[in-house]
């Protein structure tokens, strides 16, 4: 069996407090080391950040919307696209094995409206670690390591376990 977090952290006046930035730390001794792919949401995508970052912001956030298998980053390009961005609305952030096959897994998600809690149960045989902004309202994560899980977990107030399969 595995678990989805859901994460709605908010800063008391209903705004999530938190974003990737503050995710990536969570995930970085197994995020390192992985094949990142941010990946079409199912809505449209969106990278709200630092005025020196808009023409980057927007040229990636076009890429991912006009592809149907998503942007290939390494980790150190997610984790400057984090420090550019001060919110992610609906952004999907998938982390794979570098000998992963990608194309399958993107077909693979891109079922059941592309939440990562409504994934196919091949989908978590085969990423690693998942974090998806879902509109402005929470982050889902799903992260194959229970230690890295736990820490995600830990850092946050208001997360709900949700538990998938039988």
């Amino acid at each position: 069996m595995c678990s989805v977090l859901k994460i709605s952290d908010d800063d008391g006046r209903g705004v999530l407090a938190f974003d990737l930035k503050h995710l990536l730390p969570l995930v970085a001794n197994v995020g390192a080391d992985l094949a990142w792919h941010v990946i079409p949401a199912g809505e449209m995508t969106w990278f709200l950040g630092e005025l020196k970052s808009l023409k980057a912001i927007k040229e990636l956030t076009d890429k991912v919307e006009d592809s149907e298998i998503g942007v290939k980053l390494t980790w150190q390009e997610l984790d400057a696209l984090a420090a550019s961005i001060n919110q992610c609305i609906w952004a999907t952030f998938v982390g794979v094995r570098p000998e992963t096959p990608w194309t399958g897994v993107a077909k693979m998600f891109a079922n059941d409206g592309r939440y990562i809690d409504r994934a196919a149960p091949i989908f978590y045989e085969t990423v690693e670690i998942a974090i998806q902004a879902v509109d402005c309202s929470y982050w889902l994560a799903y992260v194959r390591d229970a230690e890295v899980r736990e820490r995600i977990r830990a850092a946050f107030d208001d997360v709900e376990v949700i538990q998938l399969g039988a």
